[in-house]
């Protein structure tokens, strides 16, 4: 219709038309309106049939399979070279990749997805930057292949590390704590802590304060982690001597931040989340009773060791390590290598 406002009208209900076409079986006229209404030329038109869009893509993605998402996937990069002159369609955009990307194929996901969530990354003021940065861990979660996973990995989540702008390196930490709410602490440790642990050492102390901020989080699932439980040492004893006053301040409530982290853990959410990756990744882990027994084993001695919290500087001694400390890494490495 050339009347934009009742083309404005369409698109703000648009979601709730799609529901009730794809009960009666009719999705062929649902694609093509929907197509246009995303390339409209009038912003507001863009944004209401962005708002709701998840809900309209729910029952599309259902009923007519993967090959239509791979028509729909090239739609959000022509929406994000519509979107600059307005920060909130930018994070509309991230946002609804985050809700909808379950619904397309891995191949649309490669393809379109993560350079849009980059380019929000690197240019996005930092509502957008947030957005996207946990968006692109929720892509992660549905890549599949482990070479692509890790490929992907790779460039567009622990590249941010190298990011030439203090405030682009800062959002690898709000990915990690992405990642620590959408995985469970055994794949949060192998992909996504190593990389953000490295900011311990970064120039800027907004970068550092955050990281500090988060350590706590990282420890507890890094707990029976030889390995990384070693850097994260290190990135509190590091952190806990910092020049800035405010990163010092922020490390002087992490034992009781770790205690409370611990207290409050999870198993039975934590397990669950495995076994689904389990079921996703074909990671041969999680069914073993022997890791979950160490991997609880860890977090509950930590909690009742002789000398209480940690001391100040993060330092854990030899003598209070538990057993399953000095295991489970080669148990993870082990189980790993066969990843599909």
């Amino acid at each position: 219709d050339k009347d934009r406002d009742v083309r404005y009208i369409l698109a703000k209900g648009f979601h709730e038309t799609a529901s009730v076409l794809a009960r009666r079986g009719k999705l062929e006229k649902l694609f093509a309106p929907l197509i246009r209404l995303m390339k409209d030329s009038d912003p507001d038109v863009r944004i209401s049939i962005l708002e709701n869009l998840h809900l309209t893509l729910a029952p599309l993605a259902k009923q007519a399979g993967s090959s239509i998402m791979l028509h729909v996937a090239p739609i959000f990069e022509g929406m994000r070279r519509k979107s600059h002159t307005g920060w909130r369609f930018q994070e509309l955009i991230a946002r609804q990749i985050e809700q909808c990307v379950h619904m397309f194929p891995a191949d649309a996901i490669e393809s379109h997805f993560f350079v849009i969530l980059k380019h929000f990354i690197v240019v996005g003021v930092s509502q957008v930057k947030h957005a996207a940065a946990r968006s692109t861990v929720k892509c992660l979660r549905c890549i599949v292949n482990k070479a692509s996973r890790e490929a992907l990995l790779e460039q567009y989540y622990a590249s941010l590390c190298r990011g030439a702008k203090a405030d682009v390196r800062m959002q690898l930490v709000f990915a990690a704590e992405a990642a620590l709410d959408i995985f469970s602490s055994v794949v949060f440790s192998l992909y996504f802590a190593p990389a953000v642990l490295r900011l311990y050492s970064d120039p800027v102390s907004n970068v550092r304060l955050r990281l500090a901020q988060l350590l706590p989080r990282i420890q507890v699932a890094a707990m029976s982690d030889d390995e990384l439980g070693d850097t994260v040492k290190l990135a509190v004893m590091s952190l806990s001597q910092d020049t800035d006053p405010d990163v010092k301040g922020a490390m002087r409530n992490y034992d009781v931040s770790r205690q409370e982290l611990l207290h409050g853990f999870d198993h039975d959410a934590d397990r669950a989340k495995l076994a689904e990756e389990e079921s996703l990744y074909k990671l041969g882990l999680g069914k073993s009773k022997r890791w979950n027994k160490h991997r609880e084993s860890s977090i509950r001695s930590s909690m009742v060791l002789s000398g209480g919290p940690l001391r100040a500087g993060g330092s854990v001694s030899e003598k209070e390590k538990p057993p399953a400390f000095s295991k489970i890494s080669s148990l993870k490495k082990k189980a790993f290598k066969g990843g599909s």
